[in-house]
């Protein structure tokens, strides 16, 4: 299972999970279901943008 399944599996499980995806894949390989509480970090990231997610999700 990778990542993107695990929390499409986790969505189905608990809808109302808030999910942060940090990868350096495509926008495509780790899509969030629309109308959940996701938000994506993209490989490269500096430290601060982590914070920045953590206190919008």
């Amino acid at each position: 299972m990778n990542g993107g399944q695990l929390m499409q599996e986790a969505l189905r499980i608990k809808p109302s999970l808030k999910v942060i995806i940090a990868s350096g894949y495509s926008t495509e390989d780790a899509k969030a279901p629309q109308g959940t509480a996701a938000l994506r970090l993209t490989k490269p990231f500096d430290l601060s943008q982590p914070r920045r997610a953590l206190e919008t999700v």
